[in-house]
């Protein structure tokens, strides 16, 4: 992600293209969390 604001503020990708990068961290992150809390889960 740093690489892709690097690249953004240098005017190298579009606004779309670093909207679209975000977007897809923070669905990952999320799907990383319950990934996490569904072990949890399964381990009680």
């Amino acid at each position: 992600m740093d690489r892709t604001k690097s690249l953004f503020s240098q005017n190298l990708i579009s606004k779309q293209e670093i909207e679209q990068v975000e977007a897809s961290f923070q669905i990952a992150q999320s799907q990383s969390e319950q990934a996490n809390a569904n072990l949890l889960s399964a381990g009680k």
